[in-house]
């Protein structure tokens, strides 16, 4: 079975082993680049968020899929007893009230049910992508030439298209299965998809997400020591998945720097004129004087070189493989033009950090075919 699973869903992320959700967001983002522009061919994506995913899988489709994978029929038999056979228990005014068993679905939280429910995601895969190569819709300009008909992380699903059918069948086709025509930007997997640079206004939910956690512990008496662990834990964790898969304005760091400061020294009445230290010392090591808070600019830095770092080394990567096919072509990371308006705005962001992430490279030459002897760092050494 792990062998089967290996091969399958190369566009879904989650459940996969060194596949990462945000590499699904950055190509997301390089697919909806211009369009906002009128002058690009029409294209459009379509965001569908499946209902009760995992309560919604069938026993028997489940088992003729995994028979169809060539898994042996007495493995396969023994993976449906772990299915079907498990029973449930509903609390009636604090008392169980008796057992049940399920009809349909996967049990959450089970061990099996992750590798199961990607299975079946496989065959939704595969019968979109027969349907695009039965020209029964066609492909994105930018990914024919990969194949590429979808994004998916667990039940949440992004279909990209051309467009260009007519308004009647488009109206048609939106009385029928009642989508809703959305305008960019929207959120995809929590943060948002956009077009061009991050503005205030696509930030603004990170900023209310912070407000709203330090306005959660107004009704706790907490101690200087106190509110940086809440800070160090709770609102730097919130912060990591935005860092780690944008370069964030310096305005959204400072604003979110300028909230955790007004609540480390004055609690959750956010008194920006009570700080005792200014926000740098505050960042300082501990041995410098300061309170070993790690500067979110700092944070962010690491995360673009890890990107890059990904970008060079993890060539099985989908967002890899596309960022070689459309945006290097044939050239490298390290040699193709910064003034490139082929990638997106966050792709013009890692661009930047090339100069940085070369002082901590070296390249393993071997054939030479991915080394190039002029941009590559030289060792200094006889």
């Amino acid at each position: 079975m792990q062998n089967s699973y290996r091969k399958i869903l190369t566009f879904d992320r989650e459940f996969v082993k060194d596949r990462l959700l945000i590499e699904n967001l950055l190509l997301a983002t390089e697919l909806v680049k211009d369009y906002h522009k009128e002058s690009i061919s029409s294209r459009y994506a379509i965001k569908i968020d499946i209902s009760k995913a995992f309560d919604s899988v069938q026993w028997s489709f489940l088992r003729n899929v995994l028979l169809a994978m060539d898994i042996p029929s007495e493995f396969v038999h023994w993976i449906m007893l772990c299915v079907t056979t498990a029973s449930f228990s509903v609390q009636v005014n604090g008392e169980l009230a008796g057992y049940f068993q399920s009809k349909c679905g996967l049990r959450q939280g089970c061990s099996l049910s992750p590798y199961l429910f990607v299975i079946s995601m496989d065959v939704l895969a595969k019968m979109l992508d027969k349907a695009a190569g039965a020209k029964k819709y066609g492909y994105h300009p930018r990914c024919k030439d990969m194949g590429l008909t979808h994004l998916s992380f667990a039940d949440d699903l992004m279909i990209f298209s051309d467009a260009g059918v007519p308004s009647s069948l488009s109206q048609e086709i939106k009385d029928r299965y009642h989508f809703d025509v959305g305008h960019l930007p929207v959120r995809y997997l929590g943060l948002p998809l956009v077009t061009k640079r991050l503005t205030s206004t696509d930030y603004r939910s990170l900023l209310e997400q912070i407000k709203k956690k330090i306005g959660s512990w107004t009704a706790r008496y907490l101690s200087y020591a106190g509110r940086l662990s809440l800070i160090t834990s709770v609102l730097w964790s919130t912060c990591n998945f935005w860092l780690s898969a944008f370069r964030l304005p310096r305005g959204c760091i400072k604003e979110i720097e300028k909230l955790c400061s007004a609540f480390l020294w004055s609690g959750p009445d956010l008194n920006p004129h009570k700080a005792k230290l200014s926000w740098v010392d505050v960042c300082k090591p501990k041995q410098e004087g300061g309170l070993g808070l790690r500067p979110l600019k700092e944070i962010n830095d690491v995360c673009c070189l890890k990107l890059i770092w990904r970008l060079v080394s993890h060539a099985n990567s989908l967002w890899v493989q596309w960022i070689e096919k459309y945006l290097l072509k044939a050239d490298t990371f390290w040699s193709v033009k910064a003034t490139t308006n082929r990638g997106s705005w966050m792709w013009s962001k890692l661009i930047k950090y090339r100069d940085v992430a070369k002082e901590f490279c070296k390249v393993e030459v071997r054939n030479g075919h991915r080394t190039s002897f002029w941009y590559e760092k030289a060792i200094n050494s006889g």
